[in-house]
């Protein structure tokens, strides 16, 4: 694997999991307010 390809996966990586992350909290912040 080069190293363009690993920084991409990276990239995808870090982008995914503040979007997973949202999606779990996001029905439990409305269930608390």
């Amino acid at each position: 694997m080069n190293l363009k390809n690993l920084f991409l996966a990276i990239f995808v990586i870090a982008i995914q999991i503040p979007n997973t992350a949202n999606a779990l909290l996001g029905p439990i912040k409305i269930t608390l307010n």
